[in-house]
């Protein structure tokens, strides 16, 4: 829940607690001298407006911020008003009926189904994604578009929502020409709830009481309960299903308002993809009359589930913020969000997409960029396939895959219907690497930081990221990268970003989540040679000092890793053992 409408029940003195402990409230702040507090004190805020601030708390917390001078008053969403045996919202799925109704569809619907467990929760949980789509069984030359909920555990709406369009596809598809189509020529993933423990207790957070919607890794900043970037096992599993199938469009359901949300939540900065992603907004309410804003522009959150998908993905994913009522009026809320999301599943098939293969014809996964707006997406490990959606216009193509050279493409035209397709090939270019995909890129402190941090990625471009004063970021250089063998990496800082060479160090492991191993430092541009390369690289500013610039800290242009043959790095070992 990041917006909580204004016409909000409060029962202040009667109402239970949505778990032993856990409520939400709204605070009455002084004005924005309250906001540190509210930092200091870890307390998990979905929104401010006019200095109401929503958000959830324990009754610890409400005595900390009842002693720091806030007021505070409890309030309650209508979906508990009526609780089973239980202590669960009446009606709704929980995890446990949730997984009977998915795994009996999927049996039910072979044909067009494909359901897979893409990790598990803190209490040993099944989180479940179903596939639906023609071909359901293995991966075809369709857009993908991705529909979750339950982020939040007691936002049981968001959850319900995906389950009824689930169940709306499914029972219309072999009759309905237009649902039809749309099963045909996408792949849609529905994962109803990310969170199952969370909507097992109700309770906001996940079992180690983190709130998922700030543990992704895009600009992630500590505090408001967000743990470190992705420590949570929840948003591990919905990050590495992501890293497999390149989404280009995705919603994510929240509760409780009537909002569509696109990014950036944590910077009013306006993103590369501003006219797209506002114009798929206004699409999506023109059908239910929901509120259109950028998330940063009424409250900024750092690690939450769309600045990540965009940042790391690509894919442009918003936050639907949707009434969370009882029981009795989820088909109602349901019916106002059907037809924009089949609107998305039509938006997802325009563009640019293609093919991209090495020179013997085999698939690749490949950074393909598209210029304007200088947003990267990837191609599919798999099938080599991409899908770029794009308002109409004249584009170029910037792709490149791990070990190849990289290929421009001009004057590809787009228009409002069917994507245009361009296949690309790709020819070798041997033992030299280029960061493939970000992973995590933390900016503390630093808000006036206006770069981005795909802008690292590829080869050098003359755009660039700056990593902030103590800064970091994780690169992949893609499981093609030989492993285990030295090479020559060279840090691009571009030069007219900053007067100064900042010093950094160079970090590698063979997994994004470490741990990891120290192999180098440098200062500016600098070519350093290491004994032995893992797949995923950590670039880490060393700057001493805090400097309020819109460029802080390491101008990260793009990173060069040239390996070295296996008896080079034997010699390098040696050597070096001496």
């Amino acid at each position: 829940m990041k917006y909580v409408a204004a016409a909000i029940i409060c029962l202040s003195l009667l109402a239970p607690t949505a778990m032993a402990d856990e409520f939400t409230a709204e605070l009455k702040l002084r004005g924005p001298q309250d906001v540190p507090i509210l930092r200091k004190l870890d307390i998990s805020v979905d929104s401010i407006r006019n200095n109401i601030a929503s958000a959830y708390l324990n009754d610890k917390e409400e005595r900390a911020l009842e002693a720091a001078g806030i007021d505070v008053k409890r309030t309650l969403d209508e979906a508990f008003w009526d609780l089973d045996k239980n202590g669960l919202a009446k009606g709704y799925h929980n995890p446990e009926t949730c997984e009977e109704a998915l795994k009996a569809w999927a049996q039910e619907h072979s044909e067009v189904c494909k359901l897979i467990q893409i990790g598990t929760s803190v209490k040993g949980r099944a989180i479940w994604a179903l596939k639906i789509s023609t071909n359901a069984q293995v991966h075809d030359f369709k857009p993908m578009v991705r529909f979750c909920g339950a982020h939040h555990g007691n936002e049981i709406a968001s959850s319900e929502t995906v389950l009824m369009f689930t169940k709306y596809i499914l029972d219309n598809y072999e009759t309905d020409e237009r649902i039809g189509n749309i099963v045909k020529n996408v792949e849609m993933w529905l994962i109803p709830m990310v969170n199952p423990d969370g909507v097992a207790k109700r309770s906001r957070y996940n079992a180690n009481y983190k709130d998922l919607n700030r543990n992704y890794g895009y600009r992630f900043r500590p505090g408001w309960k967000a743990g470190t970037p992705y420590s949570e096992p929840e948003t591990r599993a919905f990050r590495d299903h992501a890293a497999n199938i390149p989404f280009s469009l995705s919603l994510s359901f929240h509760c409780s308002g009537d909002l569509v949300n696109y990014v950036w939540n944590y910077t009013t900065v306006r993103c590369p993809d501003q006219d797209l992603i506002f114009g798929l907004s206004e699409g999506y309410a023109s059908f239910n009359e929901y509120e259109v804003t950028q998330g940063a522009d009424w409250y900024a959150i750092n690690g939450d589930t769309n600045d990540w998908a965009y940042g790391c993905s690509g894919c442009l994913d918003s936050t639907i913020e949707i009434a969370n009522p009882s029981y009795s009026g989820i088909n109602k809320v349901f019916e106002r969000n059907k037809e924009p999301m089949l609107y998305y599943c039509e938006q997802v098939q325009k563009g640019i997409c293609g093919v991209v293969t090495n020179e013997e014809g085999v698939p690749l996964k490949a950074f393909v960029e598209a210029i304007p707006p200088r947003w990267p997406t990837f191609s599919h490990p798999e099938g080599g396939d991409f899908h770029r959606v794009l308002l109409p216009g004249t584009y170029k193509l910037r792709v490149w895959a791990p070990g190849h050279a990289e290929k421009i493409i001009e004057n590809i035209t787009v228009s409002d219907g069917a994507a245009t397709r361009v296949d690309v090939t790709l020819e070798k270019s041997a033992g030299t690497y280029h960061a493939l995909q970000l992973c995590e890129i933390v900016v503390p402190r630093n808000s006036s930081n206006t770069t981005h941090g795909p802008h690292v990625l590829g080869p050098p471009d003359s755009v660039f990221c700056s990593l902030g004063d103590g800064g970091h970021l994780v690169v992949d250089l893609s499981d093609e990268f030989p492993t285990g063998t030295g090479a020559k990496i060279t840090i691009h800082d571009e030069p007219s970003a900053d007067e100064n060479a900042e010093s950094y160090q160079l970090l590698t492991s063979k997994s994004q989540d470490g741990p990891w191993e120290k192999i180098g430092q440098g200062t500016g541009t600098a070519t350093i040679e290491v004994a032995k390369v893992e797949r995923y690289l950590k670039v880490a500013d060393k700057s001493k000092e805090f400097k309020r610039t819109t460029t802080p800290g390491l101008d990260l242009e793009s990173i060069t890793v040239v390996r070295r043959s296996a008896v080079q790095t034997k010699g390098f070992q040696e050597l070096h053992q001496k």
